[in-house]
């Protein structure tokens, strides 16, 4: 074998290695398309006076209602909203009652004043 088609089988080695490396990565498509929390959008409203027409051309839209802090859907009986907080829980238990510290047992007597002076008898 010459240099040349040496060469050449070493070059056909090493691009038959990499062959894999190269072409398109585009899945099989499935023809039912899955729709991913990507794909969601949300719109904005102000009020729900601001809403748009709830019909075909905006079914299935989200919207957050910025003054009732709340979402809503349109769907085929118009405007829903959406709950996203769950029931009230139960209240705790009651903590222990604290105890009241008047300060130490009464303190000692203090001295006696001095006696006052007797008044004149008139």
């Amino acid at each position: 074998m010459n240099k040349t088609h040496a060469v050449l089988f070493a070059l056909m080695m090493l691009t038959v290695s990499l062959a894999g490396c190269f072409g398109s990565d585009d899945p099989v498509e499935d023809e039912t398309p899955v729709e991913t929390l990507d794909d969601w959008q949300v719109h904005f409203a102000s009020s729900a006076a601001d809403l748009p027409t709830c019909d075909s051309a905006t079914d299935g839209r989200l919207y957050y209602v910025d003054a009732d802090s709340e979402f809503q859907v349109c769907t085929s009986s118009g405007w829903d909203v959406i709950e996203v907080s769950g029931p009230a829980g139960q209240d705790g238990a009651d903590g222990t009652s604290g105890t009241k510290d008047d300060g130490a047992e009464d303190g000692a007597d203090g001295t006696n004043g001095t006696d006052g002076s007797d008044g004149d008898g008139n």
